[in-house]
C-alpha cells in the first residue's frame, strides 16, 4: 500500500514509502498538488508525529550506544557508529546483523546497516542495503573489490551530498556513477 506522512499542518510529503515513490510522489511535495494522485491509487496519508519519532530515535540510539562505545548521532535516524576492533571478534557483516536484529528486538523497528572505512561509503553502503532486498539490509564495503563494484552501480546523484542541483553539471562531465565521480580529476 503506498503510504505517505505530512510535514507539520500537514502540507507536503515529507516521508514515502517505497509504493508512493514509485507512484511519482516527490519529496516535499504539496499535498494539494497530489491529491488526484491520493485519490486515484489509494494513498494511505498520515500526520507526522514528531513526539513519537524523538522517542523511537532515542531507543534505537540508546540500543546502538549499548552495541558499540561511539555512537554519533548525525539524525532523527541515522548514526555512525565505532567499529574499530570489533573485526577481531566476529566479521563486520555478523555485527551488522546482530545490530539489525537487536534494533528490532528492541525497538520494533527495521533498520539497514552499511559498513564501510568512510562515512560516505557507510551511506553507500547502507543505500545497497535498502535498495538490495539480497542483502537482507546489511551491507560490508570494507573491501576495496566490493566498493568499486557498488560505485559501478550507483547513480551519482545518490552520493552524500551530490544532491539534485549538482547532479547534472556532474553528469555532463561523465560523471553519471559513484565510481566516475571517485576517479574524475578534480
Amino acid at each position: 500500500v503506498p503510504v505517505i506522512v505530512l510535514s507539520n499542518n500537514d502540507g507536503c510529503a515529507v516521508a514515502r514509502s517505497d509504493e508512493a515513490k514509485a507512484l511519482g510522489i516527490k519529496m516535499g511535495e504539496p499535498l494539494h498538488l497530489i491529491q488526484d494522485k491520493v485519490e486515484a491509487h489509494g494513498i494511505r496519508v498520515f500526520s507526522s508525529n514528531y513526539t513519537l519519532y524523538g522517542d523511537m530515535s532515542r531507543r534505537v540510539m540508546t540500543t546502538l550506544e549499548a552495541l558499540s562505545p561511539r555512537v554519533d548521532v548525525y539524525s532523527i535516524d541515522e548514526a555512525f557508529l565505532d567499529l574499530t576492533g570489533i573485526n577481531r571478534v566476529v566479521p563486520f557483516e555478523d555485527f551488522g546483523r546482530q545490530v539489525k536484529d537487536t534494533v528490532y528486538q528492541n525497538v520494533g523497528l527495521s533498520v539497514c546497516v552499511g559498513i564501510a572505512p568512510t562515512r560516505t561509503l557507510a551511506k553507500l553502503a547502507n543505500y545497497a542495503a535498502k535498495k538490495y532486498p539480497a542483502t537482507g539490509g546489511v551491507v560490508d564495503l570494507t573491501d576495496a573489490i566490493r566498493q568499486r563494484r557498488l560505485m559501478e552501480r550507483v547513480p551519482v546523484g545518490e552520493v552524500w551530498g551530490v544532491g539534485r542541483r549538482i547532479t547534472a553539471p556532474l553528469e555532463r562531465l561523465g560523471s553519471t556513477t559513484a565510481l566516475q565521480l571517485a576517479e574524475a580529476d578534480p
